[in-house]
């Protein structure tokens, strides 16, 4: 028995596709960090020009982690940019949320259940990108927005 998170939505994408030559050294940087630092099994795979996710359902341990030092310290310092989001949700009920990196800012938003206790449907709150004011919307509201802006 484990805990599985569920990812939803479009892949990271790169500003340049990478070489055959920085592949290779990411497959090494991969590898160092592995061993440096209690992150786990890196979830993140990498084709010439995308940033995503295995399969959901994957045991993804310190995804959050893991993309933060991939972008500050393998990116960046190349000139690659990154852009783009993705919705998660995990096992429990109140894990669910988005993950965006706009210019290489990578930004954690975990939306809030305003009822957790259940007797009325489930609230989330969040805020858009286009607005600093904080929504309040039911979870079919939210499945909708998901539905309506993810490629699956």
């Amino acid at each position: 028995m484990g805990y599985d998170t569920y990812f939803m939505g479009d892949d990271i994408k790169l500003s340049r596709p990478l070489t055959n030559e920085e592949v290779l050294e990411l497959s090494q940087f991969i590898i160092k960090t592995n061993k440096e630092t209690d992150f786990g099994f890196c979830v993140w795979d990498i084709d010439t020009s995308n940033l995503y996710l295995y399969p959901t359902g994957t045991r993804a341990h310190q995804w959050d982690e893991w993309l933060k030092r991939l972008v500050d310290y393998f990116f960046k310092p190349k000139g690659v940019i990154l852009n783009g989001y993705m919705y998660w949700e995990g096992d429990e009920r109140s894990d669910i949320g988005e993950v965006s990196v706009d210019n290489n800012v990578v930004s954690i938003t975990l939306f809030k259940i305003v009822d957790p206790i259940g007797l009325v449907e489930d609230l989330y709150t969040f805020t858009t990108r286009n607005s600093n004011k904080p929504e309040a919307i039911t979870r079919k509201e939210l499945e909708k927005i998901i539905d309506n802006n993810c490629k699956f």
